[in-house]
């Protein structure tokens, strides 16, 4: 149900893409238990899911409040690959996977953009801890800077910093999809279909340094929500 529900949110936000009457079978290996699945892994064994060679890989834990969201997150990734062709760069490729896996599932529907706290990475907001100083953030790896997330060079290394590199992705496709009512979601479009590259952004999106600063009062926002146990 949640893939299900995953392929049509996706689908319905481009809007433009008709599926072609010979689409491949997106094909799901679901395992009955993470024990299970970590004994025929082929990934790292921090992994909860991956996607190769065609297949989604994923178990699902009933006993977790979102069951399915590391199964949500790779299957964008499929998505992405073999049905659209779209999200080749790495920061969109991963923003939408967090941003679709992250979001919000309610009696069998996915509601994109609508955070779920109890799914990888916004489960770390609850404990995001920023100084509110875009330098000292920085500085201690809270933030990426918008330049690093985009291009993937001068930040620190992933291995120092996984957490803070999905929150960026994540909360850059959020900021980019519905801050000041979606002003920019036009240009990431068209960023996600033809090429994500720093010199399109600033073309379609703005300077970085201008929306860089926007997005981080938005990432202050987002972290400010997710410390409130209320939403």
């Amino acid at each position: 149900m949640a893939a299900e529900g995953l392929f049509e949110a996706y689908t319905e936000f481009f809007d433009d893409f008709s599926t072609p009457e010979a689409a491949p079978a997106l094909r799901i290996r679901l395992y009955a238990s993470r024990s299970e699945f970590l004994a025929h892994s082929r990934s790292r064994p921090w992994a909860e899911a991956y996607y190769v060679d065609g297949v989604c890989h994923a178990y699902v834990d009933s006993s977790k409040p979102n069951p399915h969201h590391w199964l949500m997150h790779e299957a964008v990734h499929q998505l992405n690959r073999e049905l659209t062709g779209y999200a080749k760069e790495q920061w969109i490729n991963e923003g939408l996977a967090t941003y679709f896996g992250s979001s919000r599932f309610v009696g069998g529907r996915l509601e994109p953009g609508v955070p779920d706290l109890d799914t990888y990475p916004l489960w770390w907001l609850k404990r995001w801890e920023l100084a509110g100083d875009w330098a000292s953030d920085v500085q201690s790896q809270r933030v990426i800077p918008l330049r690093t997330l985009i291009t993937g060079q001068g930040g620190p290394g992933m291995d120092a910093a996984v957490n803070a590199y999905y929150l960026g992705w994540w909360s850059l496709t959020h900021f980019l999809l519905h801050y000041d009512e979606g002003k920019y979601a036009a240009g990431y479009h068209h960023l996600i279909r033809h090429g994500g590259t720093l010199a399109e952004f600033e073309r379609l999106i703005g300077p970085v340094e201008q929306v860089e600063a926007e997005w981080y009062a938005h990432f202050q926002t987002l972290v400010a929500m997710g410390r409130d146990t209320t939403h």
